[in-house]
Order: C-alpha cells, then sequence, then structure tokens
C-alpha cells in the first residue's frame, strides 16, 4: 500500500500488508499493527508484473530531509555505484531532542 492507503501498482514500492485467518492467532487483545483487517509489517516492499514479492526495506528506516523521503538502501546503491567502493552499509541514528 501507499502511504495514502491505496495499493501500489507493480515495481511501486510500498508497505506491504499481510491479511488471513492464521495472522495475528494466539495474541488475545493484542492487535498492535492490525487496522481493519490487515497487518501492518513495516517492511517495504514491491511486486512485480509476474506477482513476485521483493522485500526491499523497513518503514522506519526511512529518512525525513525537507519532506522528502530517502532510505538508506538509496543511498547504500549511489555509494555502491562508485568504483572502488565493495560494499556500503549506512547506520542510522536518532537525533537528540
Amino acid at each position: 500500500m501507499d502511504g495514502d492507503g491505496r495499493k501500489c501498482k507493480p515495481l511501486i514500492i510500498g508497505e506491504v500488508l499481510v491479511q488471513g485467518s492464521n495472522i495475528m492467532k494466539g495474541y488475545y487483545k493484542n492487535n498492535k499493527g492490525l487496522i481493519n483487517g490487515w497487518l501492518h509489517t513495516d517492511d517495504l516492499g514491491y511486486v512485480d508484473h509476474e506477482g513476485y514479492l521483493y522485500i526491499v526495506g523497513r518503514k522506519d528506516n526511512m529518512i525525513n530531509m525537507n519532506g522528502r523521503n530517502i532510505y538508506p538502501e538509496e543511498i547504500e546503491s549511489v555509494l555502491l555505484s562508485f568504483d572502488g567502493i565493495k560494499e556500503a552499509a549506512l547506520m542510522i541514528e536518532a537525533l537528540p531532542k
């Protein structure tokens, strides 16, 4: 789903939601993240044209910079595009308030 609660088109990244009779089974009155029967996983992913799901990151890893959403995976991808950089990992820390 996108940020407005609409189903994403193929290849568009959105939050992964799951639903089924086995979701949250055994959790008595613990429905955190369960909205209208859908479990919000906080995982980010997309579905390809054949219906395969790809997980690309976590929603809580998002950096909000001047109203623009930036994901650590995007920055890592840019870093890895440079010759001489073999590995990259971004660490996110909350700034003190």
